[in-house]
């Protein structure tokens, strides 16, 4: 596959356009511009995901997503680091964060779940992970190949927790979030206030030993509670 390489500059963007709803849009954000042009090339091999911008320095990024609004962030590990990723969850949360990290690190796997990452792909993945793992976090999934996910079984296993045990109604908020809804959404659903259920949430993190709602979304699921 030809690559077109880009030049040797921190960011290159498009002009913001009125793109149809159905199409992903997504920023890559990684010093390396050959690998930001490899990555690039990947995506724009599905005609539903469109590269919006393409970041060299993290110190655009919050910018970049607040002008662009896309609804995936592809982020070099070693380009923002996980302070970034959880950063970038905080302040936008309806974009789904995806780390691209080194192939045989379980602890760098296991820091971007509880970072709040969505996926995470190895450098060494195949050029149809990317469309993949773009398309399920955008429908509200994850995005963790099975030694990903078999990393972070393993640092669950040997987590101690004083009581993971989730109380029905924790069950249900941990179900609801991961379903996709808000705190306002999930507050309305169970005729709950926002505080109340902020509180059910960080109960929730706090058993299954995550920092993120999405980091406890997926914990659930590994464990089959949703």
């Amino acid at each position: 596959m030809t690559v077109n390489v880009l030049p040797a500059v921190s960011r290159q963007y498009r002009q913001p356009t009125r793109l149809p709803s159905t199409v992903v849009r997504v920023v890559v954000v990684d010093s390396r511009p050959v690998y930001r042009a490899g990555v690039r090339a990947a995506l724009h091999a599905d005609p539903g995901i469109s590269v919006v911008a393409e970041i060299g320095s993290p110190a655009e990024l919050y910018d970049v997503v607040a002008r662009y609004r896309p609804d995936v962030a592809i982020v070099e590990l070693h380009t923002g680091g996980l302070s970034l990723c959880r950063s970038l969850v905080e302040r936008f949360p309806r974009c789904r964060t995806v780390v691209l990290g080194p192939p045989d690190d379980d602890v760098a796997v296991v820091g971007s779940v509880r970072a709040g990452a969505r996926g995470y792909l190895r450098t060494t993945a195949g050029s149809a992970a990317y469309p993949a793992a773009v398309r399920a976090v955008a429908r509200g999934r994850t995005a963790f190949d099975a030694a990903a996910a078999a990393a972070v079984r393993r640092a669950l296993a040997v987590q101690e927790v004083r009581d993971d045990r989730l109380t029905p109604r924790e069950l249900e908020v941990l179900r609801l979030a991961g379903e996709g809804m808000s705190t306002p959404e999930i507050a309305a659903r169970l005729e709950l206030s926002c505080t109340t259920v902020k509180s059910y949430l960080g109960n929730v993190m706090r058993k299954l030993g995550v920092s993120r709602r999405a980091g406890a979304v997926y914990v659930g699921r590994e464990r089959g509670l949703i």
